[in-house]
């Protein structure tokens, strides 16, 4: 029988063991209270109320294997439980199931129940109908379900397309006619009238120099997104189509993230020839420009797919952000050519277009003479008539310059799905940390446990021997004495 008080009214009660943690109705107060399991009951007070511990507070500090880690290399650490705290807690799942498995081989598995009518499930035996000894009936199979029933061929299983090493969409060759596809090439148009459709405005002055100096820097900001975004879906999402500029419209995923992943990259690929115009006071000369500028180009592809798709900003240490070229090898310089390309004709062309458009705006708004090559002065013919640059309408160049835009826009949407396909094929094999969990058993815990148990045990035999030594030695103490 098990004694308690009520909480409310505090009626002692008694009731029989087998209605342990149900529900009875007080017949003092007639309130609906629950029946204390053996564990509870040593906690309750007379009043029927529990008791409460006040919580010990935690001495000393935390050790160094439970400090949160930080983002350098070489720190990661290994948080399981020790042998030592095992063997405070007691014996680990894979010790019980290998004594299991060692006291009787072939136990079954723990009872199975309904989860809502409490029910055991058991197994259902099944019985055949042909007599003991008799070989099962021989159906004659078509020969597509027996091709499909041989057992001597193997399952074919579905491969996603990210892990794929075949495949249209993992051949670095096809950005180039996959961006003529339906999706992708009203995106590349849309990017290259959002860049360059102020050479259609230069008829309106006012509206031209408003596009240029107000809407443009907007587009250009969206365009520059939309470079790491174009990244980041044929990459880690694994699509082989362009994204439509600021996606979904979401300010951290396609805007702000994006625009600092490309200027973080652009900062790193940029810092040598930077660096020689913060120390010195003036840029380096053209023999030693070139090739920081070839530097440039080179690595900033490594560090955009890194800043991108690692996730992680502890990535872009040198050995880690360039340690892929080595593991992409020679294909590495498809999305660095392709870059490099993409890159020279969008910046010179943009810079002939802004120019173009300010410099005829400005002429017409000062009412001047129709702006030319020579800003509105009309260079003096050569003695017979001669051809001359000067002649020629600013627009002239600006419209020149918007099929050279397209073309820098296609190379840098191809470069961008290259470096996205890379990903993809040598991912797992990159130097990246915080990728995945990679498991690690430790094999020689069971034989820890099983040593530090030996060596408790031969240490309480020796502190028993040890007492039992010093108790006959006082006995021996005392028979002497008397």
């Amino acid at each position: 029988m098990i004694q308690f008080n009520c909480h409310r009214c505090h009626r002692p009660l008694e009731v029989s063991e087998d209605e342990v943690g149900s529900s009875l109705q007080c017949p003092g107060c007639g309130y609906l209270i629950d029946v204390p399991t053996l564990n509870d009951i040593q906690h309750l007070q007379q009043d029927g109320t529990y008791e409460m511990v006040e919580s010990i507070p935690a001495k000393g500090k935390l050790p160094d294997n439970r400090k949160l880690p930080s983002l350098m290399e070489h720190d990661e650490l290994d948080r399981r439980a020790t042998a030592e705290e095992f063997l405070a807690i007691g014996v680990t799942p894979e010790e019980l199931a290998e004594q299991r498995q060692e006291v009787a081989p072939g136990v079954p598995k723990a009872p199975k129940y309904d989860p809502i009518t409490g029910e055991l499930l058991t197994p259902i035996e099944l019985k055949s109908d042909r007599k003991p000894g008799t070989p099962p009936p021989m159906v004659a199979l078509p020969a597509s379900v027996a091709d499909r029933l041989n057992p001597n061929k193997t399952l074919s299983y579905a491969r996603a397309s990210l892990a794929s090493k075949t495949g249209r969409e993992e051949k670095l060759w096809y950005p180039y006619v996959g961006m003529f596809k339906i999706a992708n090439l009203a995106v590349w148009l849309l990017v290259t009238f959002m860049l360059g459709g102020g050479v259609f405005l230069q008829i309106f002055p006012f509206l031209a120099l408003l596009f240029m100096y107000i809407i443009w820097p907007a587009l250009m900001l969206i365009c520059i997104c939309h470079v790491a975004n174009t990244v980041d879906e044929t990459g880690p999402t694994g699509r082989d189509e362009m994204p439509v500029p600021l996606r979904q419209l979401s300010w951290v995923e396609d805007i702000w993230r994006p625009l600092v992943y490309l200027f973080v990259s652009w900062f790193l690929a940029t810092l040598p020839l930077t660096g020689f115009r913060v120390v010195t006071g003036q840029w380096p000369p053209l023999y030693a420009q070139l090739p920081l500028e070839i530097l440039f180009y080179f690595v900033f592809p490594a560090l955009l797919m890194t800043t991108v798709c690692s996730g992680a900003l502890n990535n872009l240490l040198p050995h880690r952000s360039l340690g892929i070229i080595p593991i992409i090898g020679w294909r590495y310089l498809l999305p660095v050519v392709a870059f490099a390309g993409g890159y020279v004709l969008l910046v010179g062309s943009l810079n002939v277009i802004f120019a173009s458009i300010s410099l005829a705006a400005g002429m017409s708004l000062n009412s001047g003479p129709a702006p030319t090559a020579a800003a509105g002065a009309v260079a003096p013919a050569a003695a017979g008539g001669g051809f001359s640059l000067a002649k020629i309408p600013v627009w002239v160049f600006s419209a020149a310059a918007l099929p050279v835009l397209a073309v820098g826009v296609y190379l840098l949407h191809v470069a961008c799905w290259q470096m996205g396909l890379l990903y993809r094929r040598y991912n797992e094999r990159f130097p990246w940390v915080w990728q995945k969990h990679v498991k690690t058993d430790r094999k020689d815990m069971l034989a820890q446990l099983k040593n530090r148990r030996a060596e408790q045990q031969a240490e309480m035999s020796r502190e028993a021997m040890q007492k039992i030594e010093e108790k006959k030695l006082r006995l021996l103490q005392g028979a002497a004495q008397r």
